[in-house]
């Protein structure tokens, strides 16, 4: 038998789903306002709404002719709460193992606390389980067709950050299904996401795997592309999930603007490549 938690899980794999909650937190709305955003079918949101209902993450109920949906976040924090207690105590239990045997090793005088001056540092207890919703829309003088070529098969010259020393271009691979990877020259690597939907040259849906970031979460970024007359409107969605700092949220946003307002722009506009910047 599913329990709630797993039917929950499965309601949040889907990257439009998350959206559609995302939508939900300013209030309730109509299904034809939450369909407005989307480029797909009224009826493939209707079953993305049945889903989230059936989980019971919106409550549905209607005004005359109109049907509203409203977020209902309990089953969310339950789900939530059940899996970080989950990895709380079994890793809780290892890196209290681990620091008893390092401090087995250390010398009485290495067995100091951290300061700051003649303070003890504090610790960061700002890490907090939740959702991040980062938008941001930039113009490049360049065609669509242009700018989704840069996006996918050029992603090699403007994205700056690698994990990897050396070796090949980074890849993304356009196509469903298709992955967007690091590799070294010893085939050690990092695969950066997964495509989850392609428009040539509208929109790009990339799904991020749990375990890229220091603390555990996913999330998935979209490009939407559309013309406006000789310069093309990015517009990014980048939605994260999991435990968070309240510093991700500044990192996220500063991190998206120097790749895309930067590095991307002057890539199409200009053909300057960027630096790499390897973590």
């Amino acid at each position: 038998m599913v329990s709630a938690a797993q039917n929950t899980w499965q309601a949040l794999s889907d990257p439009t789903r998350r959206e559609l909650l995302d939508l939900l937190r300013g209030g309730p709305r109509t299904t034809g306002q939450l369909c407005e955003p989307f480029e797909v079918s009224r009826y493939a949101i209707m079953k993305h709404l049945s889903v989230l209902e059936r989980a019971e993450l919106i409550r549905v109920y209607r005004k005359g002719r109109q049907r509203f949906n409203e977020l209902n976040a309990a089953p969310l924090k339950s789900a939530v709460d059940s899996w970080i207690q989950h990895y709380k105590s079994y890793w809780g239990t290892q890196l209290q193992q681990l620091k008893k045997h390092v401090e087995s090793e250390l010398a009485p005088t290495q067995q100091t606390q951290s300061t700051f001056g003649d303070k003890p540092m504090a610790q960061d207890t700002s890490t907090n389980c939740g959702f991040i919703n980062t938008e941001m829309e930039i113009k490049i003088k360049a065609a669509p067709d242009r700018v989704f070529d840069a996006i996918t098969s050029e992603i090699d010259k403007w994205w700056a950050y690698r994990v990897c020393k050396g070796g090949p271009p980074m890849k993304l691979e356009a196509w469903p299904g298709g992955l967007f990877v690091e590799k070294d020259r010893e085939g050690n690597g990092l695969v950066w996401g997964r495509v989850l939907q392609i428009e040539r040259p509208k929109i790009i849906r990339i799904e991020e795997p749990m375990g890229n970031m220091p603390l555990p979460r996913s999330g998935a970024h979209i490009y939407k592309l559309t013309a406006d007359g000789e310069h093309t409107i990015v517009k990014l969605t980048c939605q994260q999930m999991g435990l968070l700092s309240e510093k991700d949220k500044a990192c996220l946003e500063s991190g998206w603007k120097e790749l895309i307002d930067t590095h991307l722009r002057k890539w199409v506009e200009d053909g300057v490549a960027c630096e790499k910047m390897v973590s």
